[in-house]
């Protein structure tokens, strides 16, 4: 019995080890409306030997529909990328070849790797791009001469006349 209960503790001990989870960062939109989508999502948690049997993609229209989420035509242009950035973290980008012309994007995830598979909901508002039209429209300066003199200042306060009673006077 106690052999028993030593080999549940260690088996206890080892869980966290073998329990290891895919984690997933938020969504962050590099790109403005009426652009090819330009997206990215951290890997929070992620081992070496997950990397190489990962596979992204959008999920099922089953997921979808028991998300109830509707699954529009344009995510299906989604392409998913698997990058790592300069400083080591693993990330998956979201890119598509064609601008993007929806002002909110709404999505499943499906992460699938050989410990498991995931489905993550993301959203994101898609901000229109900021507008440069050139150089600023130019000021026009008055022509160069003696300042005009300031007009009189009518103080209407000063001009009023005070009724006392009689009894002040």
């Amino acid at each position: 019995m106690k052999g028993i209960r030593w080999l549940l503790v260690a088996a206890l001990m080892l869980l966290p080890a073998y329990s290891h989870a895919l984690g997933l960062g938020r969504l962050k939109v590099h790109s403005a409306l009426n652009e090819p989508l330009n997206a990215e999502v951290e890997f929070t948690s992620i081992t070496e030997k997950e990397i190489k049997g990962l596979n992204a993609s959008l999920a099922t229209r089953a997921d979808f529909d028991a998300a109830g989420i509707e699954r529009q035509p344009y995510l299906s242009t989604i392409k998913f990328t698997v990058a790592k950035r300069l400083d080591g973290h693993y990330i998956l980008q979201l890119q598509t070849e064609q601008p993007l012309d929806e002002p909110f994007v709404h999505f499943l995830l499906q992460i699938e790797w050989p410990g498991g598979r995931v489905i993550r909901e993301y959203s994101a508002l898609i901000d229109p791009p900021v507008q440069v039209t050139g150089k600023p429209p130019q000021v026009e300066t008055p022509p160069a001469g003696d300042p005009a003199p300031p007009s009189p200042r009518k103080d209407h306060a000063s001009r009023r006349q005070v009724k006392r009673p009689a009894n002040d006077r």
